[in-house]
């Protein structure tokens, strides 16, 4: 055969396989219309549940997955005018979440990506995802999401975490109760990446803006988006602040980075890269002393990498990397390594390979940043006695330009305001503007968006966004307070110790968060050869911060399993081979060194899950391979026996937390093993965790109920001594972006009421229900767009302060010092909770109950003053909402 004839046969062979490719249909894996749904087989399923069973009707192919737990519920095909859907509806407020499940054919493949769109409406947030059948029920891809009222259009594109033969199926999880969800359709798709492809081919053409960046100049520090490492402290580790340099190839004042610590890591803006079939190359000038790494990533892929020994006599550099895209629904960002002095300027990201001289998206950028304020340049947070203002700047506006910045405030609830200021002639303009442009509403999160347009109201700027917090200064602020309720965990970072009292919370657990500042593992690695973080735990102190310090972990040579090979977080969790040991070798060491510093001690954390192991069977996967004891209960509680005497002898005033449990039937039962075993005083207050989805804030929610089980494990029903809920959450996995719109290019639809509300109703069920203390968990969980671990509360996934925080520090400013002392239904459904302190002053608390209450109006009483969720004036008449409500006299 003639070999060329043969090269151009088997070129247009392929050429034809790939254009079949590019434009054949995805796979549809499933479907359902649930208007027309076939509806026709009628069920009644037992449960665990003594309340009910799971009863009526579901559309062909689903099934219930949950009537092995105490759950009950009703299915049915509904209707609404000529709106037909599949409605799932819970009475009342369940210990567990509601699990539906839809079967799938055999998916997963290296190169396929999946599509699911859904349309869906209710009341509370639901889980869904692919997930195994069989053991160890992992999912192996899933996503949050919190419903409203009106019907949502929900997408996700995504891959399989790992080729998986196992038998799969499509899980939909109700996590919270009561509830009322509403389905009209839902449908999964299978591509190939060069499907997808072809999709995106036809939506951007060409070849992108010149710059991938909003802001490629930082003339006011780090802009909203920016992320310094969580375990930086901004002082002592980094320091960042802008500085002018008259060379700066931008001609802007620049970003200066001191840092003191080899791991610096600093994460920059987001980039949604949508021509993924391009490769990229990212750029930017660097001068300074020290080396210097910038690197391109999407979660945790490391795309590109350059790194460069600086001198102070270089100059400005230019440094690049390129890199391929990865096709996905998170961000792309640039991220900056290195130990010295940095400045920064002319940031770039492009299509190609070829580097190409700096230039913006636009030519005029505008820069935002928080005014002058005691902790405002980091925490965004201004107090109520401060002035709340923000600056802008603009830059490499031409000469002679007519010109306007336009400012659009939003507050928390939604309201805008619009503002214009006319720009003088000059290239780089400062000025600065007061955020508090809603009188009615003064406290909670604005967000202040801004551009430049010309004379003719075009726009010639890119848009930017900053988010402050207005709120009220805290009762406690730089103080000791030992006697709040108000606690969380999150590590001794200056800004997040600030973040956290400044929104009311004085108490903090070191667990995960402070975990390596107080845990055996972490201080004594080496027998004998202890490296104390006195530094961490003073700085907690500094700014009035109790600590609740958690005696575990056990170094490897002290382990009963040293084994210390599968995995590096659980491994350090094996249970001591020697309790004596570990209260002579440790506990005493660091109670009596920290005595008054530290002075109340958890005592390990939840021994009940993977955290008190004998050893590791490596034939099974993951958490799974861990071998508890045979007796649980009996050996914690024999621990337990040898550490509280143990703090007590070296601190006699110390408080120790025992029990460790958490709420759940199987933490009834570890309750009663406890109870069982231990023949010994072996703790001061009783500690359990609580993580729920549910709504709370009313009588019989699952936070009472909860308790109500744990205390009738107890003789007389009641547990004798002090109640603290030691770990715990009602937002995991529904925080998402704030009050973020251009810094996520809108890719943010989170409900920031809700989430507000649904944090300050957990915390009202806890102070109703004799919980002295309580510590959410947690305000360290944070890490960048795409990577944070979905537990992290109070903050965004990058690690500024969540607009909930607002609502906490209303909370906190209105309940602190006081006891809650009895409560009354007002009317069907809403509900009033009264608190007083040693003065007589009252704060009555209203809350309603989803699902069913009667119409109530705020009554019009002399010396009564509402105040709303974020801590705002309320006119007597208003209407009571889904929300908190405060009265105060």
């Amino acid at each position: 055969m003639d070999c060329h004839w043969f090269r151009f046969c088997m070129t247009m062979c392929a050429w034809l396989m790939s254009a079949v490719a590019l434009t054949a249909e995805p796979v549809t894996v499933m479907q359902n219309d649930f208007a027309t749904c076939d509806y026709s087989k009628s069920l009644s399923i037992p449960t665990k549940s003594e309340e009910g069973v799971i009863k009526g009707r579901f559309p062909h192919g689903w099934s219930d997955n949950s009537n092995w737990a105490p759950v009950y519920y009703t299915s049915e095909h509904a209707n609404e005018g000529t709106d037909r859907f599949w409605r799932v509806a819970i009475p009342t407020a369940m210990k567990t979440r509601i699990q539906l499940t839809h079967g799938l054919p055999q998916i997963g493949g290296a190169d396929m990506i999946y599509e699911l769109t859904l349309m869906a409406r209710g009341d509370q947030s639901i889980q869904i995802g692919v997930r195994q059948v069989g053991p160890p029920y992992k999912f192996l891809w899933d996503a949050q999401k919190n419903l409203g009222t009106e019907w949502q259009a929900c997408r996700w594109i995504f891959k399989l975490r790992r080729t998986q033969k196992d038998e799969c199926g499509l899980w939909l999880n109700i996590t919270g109760s009561p509830a009322t969800i509403d389905l009209k359709n839902i449908q999964l798709r299978e591509l190939t990446s060069a499907q997808l492809e072809a999709q995106k081919r036809e939506s951007f053409p060409g070849t992108g803006p010149a710059n991938l960046l909003r802001q490629s100049r930082l003339p006011l520090g780090l802009p909203t988006g920016w992320s310094l490492d969580r375990k930086l402290d901004d002082k002592d580790d980094v320091q960042i602040t802008s500085i002018t340099d008259p060379q700066s190839p931008s001609g802007s004042d620049v970003l200066n980075i001191q840092s003191q610590q080899s791991n610096m890591l600093l994460r920059g803006e987001p980039m949604f890269i949508d021509r993924t079939w391009l490769k990229h190359t990212a750029s930017l000038y660097v001068k300074g002393d020290g080396q210097f790494t910038m690197t391109i990533n999407n979660q945790r892929h490391v795309l590109g990498r350059k790194t460069i020994a600086l001198k102070s006599d270089m100059g400005w550099q230019r440094i690049s990397t390129s890199f391929k895209p990865l096709i996905s629904t998170q961000p792309t960002y640039m991220a900056f390594e290195g130990q010295g002095t940095f400045q920064l300027d002319g940031l770039m990201v492009h299509s190609g390979t070829t580097v190409k001289d700096y230039q913006a998206t636009k030519t005029v950028e505008v820069a935002l940043a928080s005014g002058v304020g005691e902790i405002a340049p980091y925490t965004k947070v201004h107090f109520e006695d401060e002035s709340p203002e923000f600056q802008y700047t603009v830059t490499d506006l031409p000469l002679k330009t007519q010109a306007k910045i336009q400012f659009t405030l939003t507050n928390v609830y939604g309201k805008t305001v619009n503002k214009v200021i006319d720009l003088n002639d000059a290239t780089q303009h400062h000025g600065k503007m007061r955020y508090d442009v809603f009188p009615n509403q003064p406290f909670g999160a604005v967000r202040v968006q801004a551009t430049v347009m010309d004379s003719n109201g075009k726009q010639i700027g890119t848009r930017n966004e900053l988010v402050m917090h207005r709120i009220h200064r805290p009762h406690y602020w730089m103080a000791d307070a030992p006697q709040s309720s108000f606690g969380v965990h999150t590590l001794a970072t200056r800004r997040h110790v600030q973040m956290a009292k400044a929104v009311g919370i004085n108490w903090t657990r070191l667990h995960d968060a402070g975990t390596e500042y107080i845990g055996w593992y972490h201080l004594e690695p080496q027998q004998g050869k202890w490296q104390f973080r006195d530094a961490e735990l003073n700085r907690y102190r500094q700014y009035g911060m109790q600590i609740f310090g958690a005696l575990s972990t056990v170094p490897k040579w002290a382990s009963r399993y040293p084994g210390y090979d599968s995995n590096g977080y659980f491994d350090r969790y094996y249970m001591p081979k020697d309790y004596q040991q570990f209260a002579d070798e440790y506990v005493k060491i660091v109670v009596k060194r920290y005595a008054g510093t530290i002075d109340a001690w958890d005592v390990w954390n939840e021994p009940w899950g993977t955290w008190w192991a004998v050893g590791h069977d490596k034939s099974k996967p993951g958490r799974s391979g861990y071998i508890q004891p045979e007796n649980e209960t009996k050996t914690f509680a024999e621990f337990e026996q040898v550490v509280y005497p143990t703090v007590k002898s070296v601190n006699p005033n110390a408080t120790v937390a025992s029990f460790n449990t958490h709420i759940s039937p199987t933490g009834v039962k570890w309750t009663k093993g406890i109870l069982e075993h231990a023949k010994a005083p072996h703790g001061d207050v009783f500690s359990y965790h609580q993580y729920t989805h549910s709504s709370t804030g009313y009588p019989g929610d699952v936070v009472k109920r909860g308790l109500d089980d744990q205390r009738a494990a107890f003789a007389d029903s009641k547990i004798p001594m002090p109640i603290w809920m030691t770990e715990g959450s009602p937002t995991s996995g529904q925080i998402a972006g704030g009050l973020y719109d251009v810094t996520l290019l809108g890719h943010n639809e989170e409900d920031v009421i809700e989430t507000s509300d649904r944090l300050s109703r957990f915390c009202l069920s806890l102070l109703t229900s004799d919980v002295k203390r309580f510590f959410l968990y947690s305000m360290h969980c944070h890490s960048y767009f795409g990577l944070a671990n979905g537990h992290q509360v109070l903050m965004t996934p990058e690690g500024a302060l969540h607009p909930c925080a607002g609502a906490l520090s209303a909370m906190t400013w209105l309940l602190e010092d006081k006891q809650y002392q009895d409560h009354k239904e007002l009317v069907a459904g809403v509900h009033a909770w009264r608190f007083t302190d040693q003065a007589g002053k009252t704060v009555t608390v209203l809350s309603t109950q989803p699902g069913k209450r009667d119409a109530y109006h705020l009554p019009s009483q002399t010396g009564i003053t509402y105040f709303d969720l974020m801590g705002n004036p309320l006119s007597p008449g208003s209407e009571l909402g889904r929300t908190l409500v405060y009265c105060v006299q």
